[in-house]
């Protein structure tokens, strides 16, 4: 029998797997068995690459994220999973520690993708850490393997062009006519950031008015530091810290003004002051961190609480003001308020998306950063509108009819995020509910995205 590999059977993965694994079953027309890894030594060739990597130290914080073993970008998923952890930032034993712990991790999902031959498939969590080492050898080996990460939900990728799991993630830009026949949908996306359900909990704060905003001239949004860095491929910084500090040290050397705002996520916590997502927490924790490295910068103002970006646009001038976001959604809010924003390449969205001004390099980057705002491009109105509509309101978007997200509506009445504080909920449903249960597997395996 043909074998079915999973990575995850807890929860809500227990439905993606089984609705995975039907998917493919009515595709080949045959019964899959699922199997897993199993923590494994690695091969005598991948430690002798491991102690190689030692000696000759590729695996320094400026060399990891090059570091590969025959056709696993190593390094690439290694470094991503390693920064999930505040002290890798900062100490150095920290830093090797996980290094090494995860090369290891990584040597033992090589040996067993190299000696198994006879998988059909397989269903990955959160490719955009160590697993997405699986996720790019199903590629190579022409296989379907499916996953569920943002910006698309849940989908198959078929084999065909793609050969790196971020080109997989980024949303394409398809052609005119697709668009003149799908129109955006009257929404509050742009009104109410509590539309989206991973904002619903989010304690915003009323924003100070009483601060001459006109005296600065940039606007840099933080994003998380420890939550799935390198996601949407490498434009020369491997992580959005050190994409942070050379900002804004590259703009004070400019004698530029700038305001930084937090990402509303960091400032989650629950009733008890405790985080129920410790990547939150470590977030709050090093932007704490870099708040006091500039304390003495009077040209910097640090937002240090939950605001509503919508709300703090308000206040902003957009014939002043240059946006500023690694790869975030407030660059699309920025832009429908017709602000002028940079960003990078590696953001959700294929670049052909001219909703911003894209840096693929840090030359290139600096650039940008260098020119006047008049010389800086707009939003192009129908890409920006295109774009909503593929992150929101397309078929398996976040408002789609075909995401899971639909289903989890329809099938369980549920419409909160599968975070931390609101899987438990969900969970007690899905033990309760085993017709339910059945039904969201089978909706779920007919409504699979299918990339290729």
């Amino acid at each position: 029998m043909k074998n079915f590999l999973c990575t995850r059977t807890d929860g809500i993965y227990s439905v993606f797997t089984a609705a995975c694994k039907k998917n493919l079953e009515d595709r080949i027309n045959q019964k899959l068995n699922v199997v897993f890894i199993k923590k494994q030594i690695p091969s005598l060739a991948y430690i002798v690459f491991v102690i190689k990597s030692l000696i000759f130290n590729k695996i320094s914080r400026s060399k990891l994220i090059d570091l590969k073993y025959k056709q696993f970008r190593v390094g690439r998923y290694i470094m991503p999973t390693i920064l999930k952890n505040y002290d890798s930032y900062f100490k150095i034993f920290s830093y090797y520690y996980e290094v090494i712990r995860n090369i290891f991790h990584a040597g033992y999902i090589v040996k067993f993708l190299e000696k198994t031959k006879n998988l059909s498939g397989a269903y990955v969590d959160h490719g955009v850490y160590i697993n997405g080492l699986i996720i790019e050898h199903f590629i190579k080996e022409k296989k379907i393997v499916y996953s569920n990460n943002y910006p698309r939900t849940l989908f198959a990728i078929i084999p065909g062009k793609f050969s790196k799991f971020e080109d997989v993630l980024k949303i394409k830009k398809r052609d005119s006519l697709f668009y003149k026949k799908n129109t955006l949908s009257k929404n509050k996306i742009f009104s109410d950031p509590k539309t989206l359900p991973y904002m619903k909990d989010v304690n915003f704060k009323k924003i100070p008015n009483e601060i001459n905003y006109n005296k600065f001239d940039y606007i840099i949004y933080a994003h998380s530091f420890t939550d799935a860095q390198l996601v949407y491929g490498n434009d020369g910084f491997s992580n959005v810290y050190d994409w942070l500090i050379f900002t804004i040290n590259y703009l004070r050397k400019k004698n530029k003004s700038i305001i930084v705002k937090a990402h509303p996520n960091f400032y989650y916590p629950n009733n008890k002051k405790r985080y129920f997502d410790p990547l939150a927490y470590n977030d709050n924790l090093i932007y704490q961190k870099i708040t006091r490295r500039y304390k003495a910068d009077k040209s910097i103002l640090f937002l240090d609480k939950a605001f509503s970006n919508l709300d703090f646009l308000k206040l902003l001038n957009k014939k002043k003001h240059i946006l500023i976001s690694h790869h975030g959604t407030s660059i699309l809010e920025s832009a429908y308020f017709q602000f002028k924003c940079i960003c990078s390449k590696a953001s959700p969205w294929e670049t052909k998306f001219k909703v911003a001004n894209y840096f693929s390099n840090k030359k290139n980057y600096r650039l940008l950063l260098d020119r006047s705002i008049n010389s800086l491009e707009k939003a192009n109105r129908k890409d920006l509108n295109n774009l909503i509509y593929e992150l929101y309101f397309a078929d398996f978007a976040l408002f789609g009819k075909k995401s899971y997200f639909n289903f989890l509506r329809k099938n369980f009445n549920f419409t909160k995020p599968l975070n931390r504080k609101y899987s438990p909920i969900f969970l007690s449903k899905l033990k309760k509910m085993n017709k339910a249960k059945l039904k969201l597997i089978l909706d779920l395996s007919k409504n699979i995205q299918l990339i290729k």
